[in-house]
Parts: structure tokens; sequence; C-alpha cells
């Protein structure tokens, strides 16, 4: 909320600064300003004084004479002041919803008949239907004037108004008072990830319970074989079928079910128009893996690389989802910038996923590393394939098969050292990509 009031500046020009909660506003303060009508009364005036004078016609002149004296006593009227607060209920919304921008306006000293609102949107907002971005109310010192403006997000990020303008007519709306504002309010628009049930299969997991089920024998519920009971085995684990079955005493062995580390690795060099639904495959992942109680951590990687640690919560998702909308436009954010990324950060035994165009060498090494140093790693090539756009000459057609020749040899110099690449065409969903990736793993390894 941002509050302002008039004696926060002085003099023609001055641009105070509000800083109060969530909203940024920088006030310029016009001063009076004549309206059309008084514009054209003064020009029409000046004209009919030189065709008086010129003319010779005194009679002329006492005809302007009073229209000359309302102008003027107009000018020396007192336009009224008011303080105007503006304010953000909701600073998060998701893609799609609506943003509210509250605005009180309240007289100081005398009560304004007369204020014209009219609001501006930002990029990342756009107008409601129904829903008008400029109102003419009247303001009184006693009670608040509320105006409500609507904007509707549909872009995911942080998006901001541009400003605000408030002007405030004196007596008969000759003459007025303008206060604009210069708007800055950081709303967080989130995205609407898309649902999928497929979590990724881990080759190698924690000690922690959790919910993939493990190739190892241990407490669990999953029966993975049946053998002599021995001395020091748990009574609870004897199986009573099995063992009036055999004459004998036998217990049942059993899968455990452990946690395994998920780190996703997301290029930030990728092309503006795959942002999107790079971010959303992320949070889908995100969320999955979150509520089956594996660790997750997110590094971006581009200019420079920045690191969230694997861990779980819901304050641990709401960090990925910050810097995802902090980076969301702003690639140079990415953090310090290192020729390549220590390993040793990352959790031994995870899973790693990247979804990059495969574009950048410094993203390719980086991931060659990982695979080079046990890592399973899997990669998601974001780049849609658009070639026909070189099409229409022999030159064009020639770089279209070298390009595509590049792509080939970079994914199978991946492929040669163990990483599974899968490329994500426009006509796949979310729900096939991790299938497929899922499908790579097992081809490359079971669990244990």
């Amino acid at each position: 909320m941002t509050t302002y009031a008039p004696d926060t500046y002085s003099g023609f020009g001055h641009q105070p600064e509000a800083i109060v909660g969530n909203v940024h506003a920088r006030v310029l303060h016009t001063g009076l300003k004549a309206s059309a009508l008084v514009t054209s009364g003064w020009v029409a005036i000046g004209i009919l004084a030189a065709i008086a004078i010129i003319g010779q016609q005194p009679k002329l002149l006492c005809m302007i004479t009073p229209m000359a004296a309302v102008l003027v006593w107009a000018r020396r009227a007192e336009v009224p002041e008011v303080a105007v607060e503006v304010a953000v209920p909701r600073p998060r919304v998701v893609e799609g919803d609506e943003v509210v921008f509250a605005v009180k306006i309240s007289a100081v000293g005398s009560p304004a008949r007369w204020v014209d609102v009219e609001f501006q949107l930002g990029s990342g907002l756009q107008p409601v239907e129904d829903s008008p971005l400029r109102h003419i109310v009247g303001a009184d010192n006693e009670e608040a004037t509320e105006i409500e403006f609507l904007g509707r997000a549909f872009e995911f990020g942080t998006v901001s108004p541009k400003g605000m303008t408030v002007r405030v007519m004196g007596p008969y709306g000759l003459y007025g008072r303008d206060y604009r504002f210069t708007l800055v309010a950081p709303i967080r628009v989130h995205l609407q990830s898309p649902k999928t049930r497929t979590t990724l299969s881990p080759s190698q997991f924690r000690a922690e319970s959790g919910t993939h089920l493990s190739r190892q024998r241990g407490d669990g519920c999953e029966v993975a074989d049946f053998r002599p009971f021995r001395p020091g085995d748990n009574p609870r684990q004897i199986n009573v079928k099995v063992s009036n079955r055999r004459g004998d005493l036998w217990i049942a062995q059993r899968h455990p079910d452990r946690g395994a580390d998920l780190v996703l690795v997301i290029d930030t060099d990728d092309d503006s128009s795959n942002i999107r639904r790079v971010a959303q495959a992320t949070l889908a992942l995100v969320d999955l893996h979150l509520q089956v109680h594996d660790r997750v951590g997110v590094l971006f990687a581009g200019m420079g690389f920045h690191w969230i640690e694997a861990s779980m919560g819901r304050l641990h998702r709401h960090r990925i989802v910050e810097l995802i909308l902090e980076l969301q436009g702003n690639s140079s954010a990415a953090g310090r910038k290192a020729r390549s990324f220590p390993d040793r950060t990352l959790p031994p035994n995870a899973i790693v996923v990247a979804f990059s165009p495969l574009s950048n060498r410094r993203s390719r090494t980086m991931l060659a590393e990982f695979r080079q140093h046990g890592f399973t790693v899997s990669v998601v090539d974001t780049l849609p394939p658009s070639l026909d756009l070189y099409a229409d000459n022999v030159a064009g057609r020639l770089g279209a098969r070298i390009y595509r020749l590049e792509r080939e040899a970079n994914r199978a110099e991946l492929a040669a050292i163990g990483v599974n690449v899968v490329r994500w065409r426009h006509d796949l969903s979310l729900e096939q990509v991790i299938r497929a990736l899922r499908l790579g793993q097992r081809n490359r390894g079971g669990r244990r």
C-alpha cells in the first residue's frame, strides 16, 4: 500500500517517493492546469480584442471584458487538494486470475466534487471486460472514496502497473490539479503447473524411508522372497501359510520403501518461447516428487550458476517458485559466473534431469561431467525442430542439413557416455516426456 498526501511535496515538479507495503510510488505534481474550455476562451478573447482594437469598436471590448473577468476569477479560485492511497490486496496470483488495485481518495480541506482517476496497466496485465480503467468520483474530507481497478494477469513472472493519473477539477471545471503516479507494485504471477502421475525411476536411494520400491531387502510392504527362519530373525516376519505348507518356520523378505534425490538442471540460455513449458515441467516434477517425500534440488545454469540445495517441504517449494519467477525474462540473475559447477555439491546417487536446448557447449560439458562421476543423467532437448524456415533455396536447405547434423552429433555424444536424451516436441505432453525418461532410465540400468 502506498499513501500520498499533499504535505509530502512542495513546489512544481517535485517528485516525492513513498514506499509503504508492496507498492512503490513516484508522484509528479504538475500544479494548476487550465482546461480546454479556458484555453479556447482566452484564444477567443484575444481574437475579439484584436478585432475591437483594429476596428475601433469599444462596444466589442465591453462585451469581452466580463468573459475575461470570469476566467481571471476562476484562476484565483481554490482548487481542492486530495490524498491518495493505493494498495494491492493480493500481491500473489495465479496466471489468468484478476488483480485488484484498491485506490482510496480523500479531500484535504474543502471537498472535491470532480476527481478524474485514470489507471494504466503495465506489461503482463490486460484489462478486464466490463471493468473500466477510468472513474470520475467526488472526494470528501470525512470519508475516503474507494475505487477498484481490475487487471488480468496473463504472463507468469513479476508484473507491475504502469501508473495512475488523478486530476482534481476546481469550480465549474475550468482549472484542475494533476497528480501523476508512477507505480511499481511487484505482483507475483504463478504458473498453473500441469498434473502428472509418473515419477522418475531412481537407480539408487537414500537411507530414509520414502515411496520408491527398492531392490534391497528390509522392512517394507512388498514381498520379495521367502527363506527358512534363522536364529536372530524377527519372529514377526514368520509367514504362517508358507510355514504350514513347508512344515518348518519360514519368513518373508520384503522390499523396503526408500526416498530418492532429484536434481533439476534448468538451462537459462534457452529460448524465451520455451521458458514457459520448461517452468511448467519443473514445477510439476517438483510438486510430484515432494509429495512422495523425495528431496529436490534445482540448478539454474547459464552465464552463471544458482544452486538450490536439495530439500523437502513447502518452504523449499516456495524458494524454487520464487527463483523461477525472478529468472523469467532475466537469465542474467542466474548467479555467479564460473567455468564449471562442482559436482561434489550434488547429493550422492541423485537423479539429474536437465532441460536444455543443448546449444551451449558449457552446458553439455557440465552434463557429461555429471555422468562421468556416476550420476544418472537424463536430458530433455527443449529446442523445437524449426528447419522448414530454410527450405526456400539451396543454401537454406544445406544450412538446415548442417544444423541437423550438429544437433544429432551433440545428442550422440551424450548418449555415448550413458546420458538419456529425449526430444520434447510440441505435440508431446509432459506425461509422455516423463514416461520416455523413465523408459530410458530402465534401459540404462535397473534399480538397486
